[in-house]
């Protein structure tokens, strides 16, 4: 009798799932004695040491970042006070600088009163100018000089002016210096009338004299000579100068005579 081992196994066992197997290697890959409750209470302090510690490197990264802020507010409060030391600084020159340009104006205005009071032309000059200027046959018996005041301009035609300004900004008033008119009054004699005529075209070329008029010619007479009596009216140049005068004479400019004389020759 022929006994397999077919025949001498037991009845047969179901196959053992996917389920138990992991049921049954889960002991043997998780070795522990210790309670659940501990081991959970470990876990979650593991959990919270890594929060804690996440939490503290976002504290350490928070306060690194405010003291970068405010080391760089401290460094703009400190270039902004700079910068106001410096621009009140040159406030102050800009300051002095008014003041120096308000004084500057004042010694002007001065200069030209002053300048506008002085004689232009000394009297010598004057009548040295109209001697070179006296042709031959021509004597000069008298000359006056007259002198009016300019009247400036009044203030209701700066009124009408088309310029705005800026309300409440009107710039104080400025006292113009005087300005004189300066009239020459030549009375004399000349043997003819061609003298008279060289004597006006001579004044004419002068630099000192402008607008030469001939008030009048007649007859005269002096010591049973028959002569030509006259007066002639000139503008002394507001713009004349003694010292261009005298530096015509100077360079040899011929005079009145000798002008008229080389032309007779």
């Amino acid at each position: 009798m022929t006994i397999t081992s077919k025949g001498l196994a037991g009845p047969k066992q179901p196959e053992a799932g996917a389920e138990d197997v992991a049921g049954a290697l889960r002991p043997v890959l998780r070795p522990t004695f210790l309670p659940e409750d501990f081991v959970r209470d470990q876990r979650e302090a593991r959990a919270s040491i890594g929060v804690l510690g996440l939490f503290g490197v976002v504290l350490v990264l928070t306060g690194a970042a405010f003291a970068f802020n405010s080391r760089a507010w401290l460094s703009v409060r400190s270039e902004r006070r700079a910068v106001a030391a410096a621009y009140d600084a040159e406030a102050a020159k800009l300051e002095q600088l008014r003041q120096l340009e308000a004084r500057r104006q004042k010694l002007l205005e001065k200069a030209d009163v002053v300048s506008a009071l002085a004689d232009p032309v000394p009297r010598s000059v004057l009548l040295g100018e109209l001697l070179r200027s006296q042709p031959d046959g021509v004597a000069l018996t008298s000359v006056e000089l007259n002198g009016r005041r300019v009247k400036p301009p009044s203030h209701q035609d700066e009124k009408k002016s088309p310029t705005v300004k800026p309300a409440g900004q009107e710039p104080p008033r400025r006292v113009p210096p005087p300005r004189f008119e300066h009239e020459v009054v030549v009375n004399g004699e000349a043997s003819d009338n061609t003298g008279v005529a060289d004597l006006l075209r001579s004044i004419g070329e002068s630099p000192l004299f402008g607008e030469v008029n001939l008030e009048f010619i007649a007859d005269a007479q002096r010591d049973g000579l028959d002569l030509r009596g006259f007066r002639v009216t000139m503008k002394l140049r507001a713009e004349a100068d003694g010292a261009d005068a005298l530096r015509l004479r100077l360079v040899g400019a011929p005079s009145g005579a000798e002008r008229f004389g080389e032309g007779e020759r």
